[in-house]
């Protein structure tokens, strides 16, 4: 496992060190540190997207009101005809993002340009992403598993942005990241503005059970077609 700073054990080495937000909006230093990391390590952890927290506050309203209205739907495993829904692999609740909101558009925003970057950088030749709100309740978990299929050329890069503030330890609910020999590369927590990026095709990863209600957005940038134009960006 990769050694920890004492401060926080939740980061791993490759992680970006603690900056303000306002220190690296409007900058590739973001984009640039996720490239590096992806080509070095197939991961890494970072805090904020050079992101306005108070879209990330609203973005943290948005998932909480949707929970509240019971407008989060069971999550499944698998796509297409091959979808079902499996309690015991994962019990999470999910709602796709549309982009409308003006924290959503800002987010779409960030996430076109780490797009682009990762495009110019790793010639990945991504197309477009697609995100969702995740709600796990006390108790909840994803079980290990990887993001894509190899050589689907569908999810090659995943992204997930957390959305709990004063999360402590004793909370649980990490996620929980394996290098290639499948042993414990990092464990996450998820606090707010807190952001894991890694290979969808490449890394294990799991959700830990958490103790606490904690919501979480996912996205997946893609390279192949898709039929949605919201994601096409």
């Amino acid at each position: 496992m990769s050694e920890l700073p004492a401060s926080d054990s939740s980061l791993s080495a490759t992680s970006l060190p603690l900056q303000s937000l306002a220190q690296v909006a409007g900058t590739d230093v973001v984009a640039e540190h996720v490239a590096n990391s992806l080509a070095s390590a197939g991961w890494c952890v970072l805090e904020g997207l050079g992101f306005d927290p108070v879209h990330l506050t609203a973005l943290q309203q948005e998932v909480v009101a949707l929970h509240e209205a019971g407008a989060l739907a069971p999550a499944a495993i698998g796509r297409g005809p091959d979808q079902k829904l499996a309690a015991e692999i994962r019990n999470d609740r999910t709602a796709w993002l549309d982009g409308q909101s003006a924290a959503q558009a800002a987010l779409f925003k960030r996430f076109s340009e780490i797009q682009q970057f990762l495009n110019r950088s790793l010639y990945l030749g991504l197309t477009h992403f697609e995100a969702h709100f995740a709600a796990f309740e006390p108790g909840g978990f994803y079980r290990a598993h990887r993001d894509s299929f190899q050589g689907k050329a569908s999810r090659l890069v995943s992204l997930v942005l957390y959305l709990n503030e004063h999360w402590q330890p004793e909370m649980g609910g990490e996620l929980r990241i394996y290098d290639a020999e499948g042993a414990v590369a990092a464990e996450v927590m998820p606090v707010l503005g807190r952001t894991a990026v890694f290979l969808s095709e490449d890394v294990l990863h799991e959700v830990c059970p958490s103790r606490h209600l904690r919501y979480s957005i996912a996205c997946w940038f893609r390279a192949d077609v898709s039929d949605n134009l919201l994601l096409l960006r």
